[in-house]
């Protein structure tokens, strides 16, 4: 406001304080402020104005007895009696307060006023209108070229090159429009129904729908297992379990890293130096694998685990090629009084693969009849299925010593199948999974969601609810039985607020998406085209005589071990990128720690996603025997120096002529998510 120069009949109404007390008004065109003085409380002191806030026209005169005298006209008389007058004290002043009854001028004059402003702003409004538009309306490639080119070269390189990579996949189109929706803009912090913004009836549809399709795909009852889907990454989940679960310095039991382990299960190098947050704020004690065979040693896992006795026993990782035995891990985490977690990110693709395949053997079986010079008892029928029916189609099964005593109808678990016959209608029924299922074991099941499971990149984490069972080994659960699981609420409040803010929505969405997908035949024969193709890529490595952990693999991933070639996996990983292969190196077991990797890791998911099958991964396989020889000609000239040994990579023919045919294979298959 400018005070020199106030609006008419606008006067804040104190005189200096060496004036006698008077009466005077404050009023603008439609509301009059006046104070008396003289009913102010006379153990109240006046107020200080300072002088530059003082109204400079005179309103007030002093006559000669010392009387004020309003210098009012007849129109201020006229003016008072079309007002009401209220009185009332603020901070020891009496104010009265004059409304205009009849304020018809003053608001068309105000009325006029504010058309006027408004007239005159309004091309200024409409031209930052339309800057704020133009800015939001603009494509990528107009309103960020170099982002939008930089992005383009890259979707070249995944279109024109060979992804081995185990833990990366394609996405396909309706993910990736998710990805990118306005699902991003919104916030929403909390759980469905328990937001701290509101708006989000539609958020918390759509994460609803999410966790219902994620129990759904591994055959969860929702009375039995919570599922909570915010997490940002898998790490972000295992960390989640531990901060919900444990206190700092509690004790956790993870896979040794160069075995096939996780970092994020509590790894630390050799010479005791903590990598990941698990071990930094737990102890952590690794359990390892059999140096001669590469296998997980259960006896050294259980003496290990009753001696340390961790809060948290983990399964999984993250290059373990082999089964894990859930059931023997139940028995140890009992035995130490361990929850029991697996971490399926690498596998959870597989294990969500799952099919019911019916036989009917009309001529096989007749009650008391002989088949083949045999008696036809259960023994020998389910014998017969094993040998004759699933040996080479699923892999040979290793049954848990169980046999049927002459019931009608059984169902018999393997090691990653259920059988179930009806001997009387001579109908079998075989539900075929691609992996073994760690949910009938665990307590909490965490994963990746854009590895085989082939989403957006994010984490999950299944946790047990309910009632626990009476007994389940020799420490744990053996109180009432009417014991509920805890891991609910520690869990969800330990992803928010404890570690996390809003989830991101989009992902939220893209995830619901994929796992739609999980229930579909289509799915069911991809996950099973994945494991086929990496068991073809094994077979064909092995006949050139390298060497792979364990001599093979049972899910998605092989590792190669590269000592024998004299190879380092950070060579080898070089030399395939150059030659726009992509696999990662990774440390094995009888490594130094993970400074010099030994090893690569290669995987089928990407390229399965492409539409490779076996002999396609024939071909692939060739081209890791070439780029080997290629990497093993340059050591031997270079040996470890590595400038001189880059230098020769950049100028060699042979690595020019691999990437072209690379490219050439690549190209005829399409890239997952694209048109074209």
């Amino acid at each position: 406001m400018d005070l020199s120069h106030p609006q008419s009949n606008l006067s804040l109404g104190f005189s200096s304080h060496a004036s006698p007390p008077h009466r005077t008004q404050i009023a603008d065109d439609s509301i009059s402020l006046q104070l008396d003085s003289s009913l102010r409380d006379p153990t109240h002191s006046v107020t200080p104005i300072p002088l530059q806030l003082l109204e400079p026209q005179a309103e007030c005169q002093r006559t000669e007895n010392g009387n004020l005298d309003r210098d009012m006209n007849d129109d201020d008389d006229d003016d008072d009696e079309d007002r009401e007058v209220e009185e009332f004290r603020i901070l020891g002043h009496s104010m009265c307060l004059k409304r205009r009854r009849d304020s018809e001028s003053s608001s068309s004059s105000a009325s006029a006023t504010s058309n006027s402003k408004r007239v005159s702003f309004g091309p200024d409004l409409e031209a930052r209108r339309s800057a704020v538009r133009l800015w939001g309306d603009q494509p990528l490639r107009i309103a960020d070229p170099d982002v939008f080119h930089i992005m383009e070269k890259e979707k070249r390189r995944q279109f024109k090159g060979i992804e081995l990579i185990a833990s990366e996949n394609f996405v396909c189109k309706a993910v990736m429009e998710a990805l990118g929706s306005h699902l991003t803009n919104k916030y929403s912090e909390g759980m469905p129904g328990a937001r701290y913004y509101c708006g989000n009836q539609h958020i918390d549809e759509i994460e609803t729908l999410c966790c219902e399709r994620a129990l759904a795909a591994f055959n969860l009852d929702s009375e039995n297992w919570g599922v909570n889907v915010q997490p940002y990454s898998c790490t972000s989940a295992n960390f989640a379990v531990y901060t919900g679960l444990l206190l700092p310095g509690d004790r956790i039991m993870g896979l040794d890293t160069p075995c096939g382990g996780n970092t994020s299960h509590g790894y630390y190098l050799p010479n005791g130096r903590k990598v990941s947050g698990a071990s930094i704020f737990f102890e952590s004690l690794s359990y390892k694998v059999n140096p001669q065979t590469g296998y997980i040693d259960y006896e050294k896992l259980e003496e290990r685990a009753l001696d340390f006795r961790p809060k948290i026993l983990i399964c999984g990782g993250s290059s373990y090629p082999r089964e894990w035995e859930y059931s023997r891990f139940r028995q140890i985490a009992d035995k130490c009084g361990a929850v029991l977690m697996c971490d399926m990110a690498q596998i959870s693709g597989l294990i969500s693969a799952k099919v019911w395949i019916k036989q009917f053997f009309p001529v096989l079986y007749s009650q008391g009849s002989l088949y083949g010079g045999h008696k036809l008892d259960n023994a020998f029928v389910l014998n017969f299925l094993v040998t004759t029916l699933v040996r080479g189609a699923v892999g040979d099964l290793l049954l848990d010593n169980h046999c049927l005593r002459g019931s009608r109808k059984k169902k018999i678990s393997c090691s990653a199948n259920l059988f179930d016959h009806d001997f009387q209608n001579n109908m079998f029924c075989l539900l075929s999974q691609e992996c073994a299922n760690p949910f009938e074991y665990c307590d909490i099941v965490t994963s990746t969601t854009h590895k085989s499971l082939r989403g957006p990149r994010g984490g999950i984490i299944f946790f047990r609810k309910g009632t626990k069972p009476r007994k389940r080994g020799i420490l744990l659960n053996q109180g009432d039985e009417s014991e509920q699981y805890d891991f609910e609420e520690k869990i969800n409040f330990a992803v928010f607020p404890a570690m996390q803010g809003g989830p991101h929505n989009n992902h939220i969405a893209a995830l619901a998406i994929a796992l739609k997908q999980v229930a579909t035949p289509e799915y069911k024969a991809y996950m099973h085209q994945v494991k086929k193709n990496a068991q073809a890529l094994a077979s064909a490595l092995k006949r050139k005589n390298f060497r792979l952990v364990t001599g093979g693999t049972d899910n998605h991933l092989l590792i190669w071990d590269l000592r024998p070639l004299g190879l380092t996996g950070k060579i080898y990983e070089k030399v395939c990128e150059m030659c726009h292969i992509t696999l990662n190196k990774i440390a094995i077991f009888g490594d130094n720690g993970t400074i010099v990797p030994r090893g690569v890791r290669i995987g089928t998911p990407a390229m399965t996603s492409r539409g490779c099958v076996e002999g396609d991964f024939e071909t692939i396989a060739e081209f890791l025997y070439r780029a080997a020889q290629i990497a093993t000609a340059v050591h031997r000239e270079h040996g470890n120096q590595q400038k001189a040994y880059l230098k020769a990579l950049e100028n060699n023919k042979d690595i020019v002529d691999l990437r072209m045919r690379v490219e050439t294979f690549a190209s005829q298959f399409a890239l997952p998510g694209f048109d074209g």
